[in-house]
């Protein structure tokens, strides 16, 4: 500072040596790129610009260009713009009479003006002054173009940028920057700017622009190796090429960790942690993205933003989440001490409510609402568990006293009254029961005091489901087989993804488990209890339960039911949720005096439960090899073989008879069969205009234990929601879905150990029936269905059902 304050006052009368020296100065602090230093090159060139002698046009124009650099880095480009064509009128005022030997300073004279004028928005001038500096250069000799061509290829540079910033012309942008990089090639600038351009032309183009664009920035990093690879990292991450942009924010990241070993006084950029911890995430590598998450805390312990994703992650519910919005399940108590940091950082910096700050309030009322609900199932378990009066959820306590013995003597009448009428064969389970019998089982079901009926009924149900089970055998018997095989190696597992995955057809391998250890068989025995067979360090999780009336998840209901009348379309109802520790959902399952079937459905394992299960119930290896994830990391397989992208593992446990309506998902899915067995109806993606996806008010059933099942017509959204077929394809109604007749269903029944593979986009109705776990008397008797599957992004081309559906 003192160099330069002694430059500016010995300014006055200066020789050209002094001169050279100051402009050296300025060139200096404008390399700096901040205000602090433009302000100090503004006070040292300012007094050398009003006393500079405007014949001598070299060393004027020489200022002025600094000059407008300088106004330029303190966003006064209208100033700068003054400048530059003042200088260049008295330039080519100079010219007229002498001619101009220095055509270099001529050229930036007019490539700066150019410049600021663009950043004025005056692109028309910009442009026109951009061809005068072509059309000058075009009218040297060839010993002058060869002295000036790298001041002339950045004014092609910069009528590329101009068509595009200010014309939205790429193709005429891409013909000047080969016209600049013809020129000059080895301007890392030049490159940068280039690849910017091949960036707005279509990934998908056949000469792979994207591509070639991303070859520039590669020259250009390889040109000059202090080239900001933040930047390259977010022009990837706008255009959506995340591995890319992994790749340069990591680059950047590793250049400050090694700037921070040599001088502790440097900060590590946390917005390049951040960012590259994000995009881990979203590609599914969640350790390495929880690691830059903690590393982002570590540096910057008051930054909201990183203990919010860290929460977040922690969770299950970060940036790529293909399971539930909401979950409190795997690492609740590190999370949330990170999600209530950042609710306090969020308003402490006073920052607007954002999608962020919304994300985590979410985060903390669900995992406060989760807790309650397993507080009260605690509760329930320990009361029944005494014979006392059991508890409830949903709001509703325990009747007493006199209310408690009308209860029983209801329920006692009701359980007499179905018995007579079963035997009198008006509510028989070989024929179709009238409406009001089924209400009147409902009922008894709901209240029976005892658990004798409730088992019988539960035998019933069991009994019926196994006949409709044959009936359905025998009328699909003339069907198509889905193919039945083994895979065994990495070059089966290919042939596998090109035979059927890439051509959309079902397939049942045999041998997909083979290497799966979450049943402990020696524990399914006579003298097993009933959690053994699972590992034990799962009785305390935490799992989310669906709760149905019926049996039914996800499905129509009749309109009657919500008072809309009955002729009102049907109402879809999603089954209630509930939360609950694992061996309480175990113990209800083998309450035999619990009428409503609990069901623990797609339970994402990276939200619950976790490595304990994970670990247990490894993908193949064929299929780990055809993973994208696998691929990076130096897997064996050709660039032409498909990739899968895996996005989320699902459990399901059931004790009872379930059923999942027909429905179709976007998702690859390997459905895997551990125990009891699934039947599956599947119709191609091609009958979707003969399954009846309607559009139906949505209805939300509340639910309170025991059996208490509320619906409310105020609840029911009357908008149209599209989810599911509209037909019952167990008693199908030809009179108002008569194109179903036209549908080709398959059947497929999964024994334990088999897997099928189903297709996105085949429409598919699923029933599960549980199978004895253990033997040896009622107490240890547990009827179960397990299964997991494994989702995948989907590989073939989506059914355009709006345009199909007319929706």
């Amino acid at each position: 500072e003192k160099d330069i304050s002694e430059k500016i006052n010995g300014s006055s009368g200066s020789s050209k040596v002094q001169i050279d020296e100051q402009l050296r100065q300025v060139e200096f602090l404008v390399l700096q790129k901040n205000s602090k230093s433009a302000e100090d090159a503004l006070d040292i060139i300012l007094p050398l610009y009003e006393s500079i002698d405007p014949l001598d046009y070299v060393v004027a124009s020489k200022i002025s260009i600094l000059l407008s650099k300088v106004l330029g880095q303190l966003n006064r480009f209208e100033e700068s713009e003054k400048v530059l064509s003042k200088t260049l009128r008295s330039v080519q005022q100079f010219n007229s009479t002498k001619g101009v030997d220095d055509a270099e300073t001529y050229l930036q004279l007019l490539l700066n003006l150019g410049d600021s004028l663009m950043k004025l928005k005056r692109y028309e001038q910009s442009l026109m002054t951009m061809k005068d500096s072509i059309k000058f250069y075009s009218h040297c000799s060839n010993s002058i173009k060869q002295a000036v061509n790298a001041t002339a290829a950045q004014c092609y540079c910069l009528i590329g940028k101009l068509q595009i910033v200010g014309f939205k012309n790429a193709v005429a942008a891409r013909e000047n920057m080969q016209l600049a990089l013809h020129l000059q090639n080895n301007n890392e600038r030049i490159l940068f700017e280039y690849g910017m351009v091949l960036f707005h032309f279509p990934a998908s183009s056949e000469d792979k622009p994207h591509e070639q664009a991303r070859a520039a920035f590669q020259l250009a990093e390889q040109i000059n190796p202090k080239i900001d690879r933040k930047l390259v990292g977010q022009v990837y991450l706008h255009y959506g090429h995340l591995e890319w942009a992994a790749d340069a924010f990591q680059a950047a990241l590793q250049t400050h960790l090694q700037q921070q070993e040599h001088n502790d006084l440097i900060t590590l950029d946390v917005d390049v942690v951040l960012l590259l911890a994000e995009i881990k995430d979203t590609l599914g590598d969640s350790v390495t993205a929880r690691e830059l998450y903690e590393l982002a805390v570590e540096q910057q312990p008051d930054n909201a933003v990183a203990h919010a994703a860290l929460g977040l992650l922690l969770l299950g519910t970060g940036s790529r989440n293909y399971a539930a919005i909401n979950a409190c399940g795997l690492n609740a108590e590190k999370a949330l001490v990170h999600l209530k940091s950042a609710m306090y950082l969020f308003t402490r910096n006073g920052q607007p409510t954002g999608p962020m700050q919304l994300a985590v309030q979410r985060a903390v009322q669900f995992c406060i609402a989760e807790w309650d609900d397993v507080k009260n199932w605690l509760s329930i378990r320990t009361a029944r568990s005494k014979s006392t009066a059991p508890a409830t959820v949903g709001g509703k306590g325990p009747l007493s006293g006199p209310l408690k013995t009308i209860q029983r003597v209801v329920a006692s009448v009701l359980a007499a009254g179905y018995e007579l009428l079963t035997k009198l064969g008006m509510c028989g389970t070989n024929t179709k029961p009238p409406r009001w019998c089924k209400l009147l089982r409902d009922q008894v079901v709901r209240r029976a005091a005892g658990q004798r009926l409730v088992k019988r009924e539960r035998q019933a149900e069991i009994d019926r489901t196994s006949q409709k089970w044959s009936e359905r055998e025998a009328s699909f018997t003339n069907r198509a087989k889905v193919p039945r095989l083994a895979v065994r190696s990495e070059a089966e597992g290919r042939q596998f993804i090109r035979e059927f995955m890439e051509k959309n057809q079902p397939a049942i391998l045999s041998n997909f488990q083979s290497q799966w250890t979450l049943i402990n068989s020696a524990a399914v025995g006579a003298e097993a209890e009933a959690q053994e067979w699972l590992p034990k360090e799962l009785n305390s999780a935490i799992v989310r339960v669906s709760v149905s009336e019926s049996g039914r998840f996800d499905g129509p209901e009749p309109a009657e039911l919500w008072g809309l009348g009955s002729q009102s379309a049907d109402v879809l109802v999603r089954p209630p949720a509930t939360y609950m520790f694992l061996h309480h959902f175990f113990e209800l399952l083998q309450d035999a005096s619990v009428s409503e079937t609990f069901y623990l459905e797609y339970l994402a394992l990276h939200q619950y439960l976790g490595a304990p299960v994970t670990d247990r119930i490894p993908m193949p290896a064929w299929l780990q090899a055809s993973l994208k994830s696998s691929h990076s990391a130096g897997s064996t397989g050709d660039n032409s073989d498909t990739l899968l992208d895996h996005l989320v593992t699902n459990i399901w446990i059931g004790g009872r008879p379930t059923t999942s309506p027909l429905h179709y998902d976007d998702y690859e899915n390997f459905l895997c069969q551990i125990v009891g067995e699934k039947e599956l109806l599947l119709f191609p993606p091609s009958d979707l205009p003969f399954l009846y996806y309607e559009g139906r008010p949505k209805g939300v059933l509340q639910y309170s234990f025991p059996g208490n099942f509320t619906r409310t017509k105020s609840s029911v959204d009357s908008r149209g929601v599209v989810f599911g077929s509209s037909v019952n394809v167990d008693e199908p109604d030809f009179d108002r879905h008569p194109l179903y007749k036209r549908a080709k269903a398959i059947r497929v029944v999964l024994a334990p150990g088999d897997t099928l593979y189903l297709p996105a986009f085949w429409h598919h109705e699923v029933q599960s029936r549980p199978s004895d776990m253990f033997g040896g008397g009622d107490r240890k008797s547990m009827k179960l269905n397990i299964a997991v599957n494994f989702w995948f992004a989907n590989l073939t081309a989506p059914v355009d059902e709006k345009a199909i559906l007319g929706v």
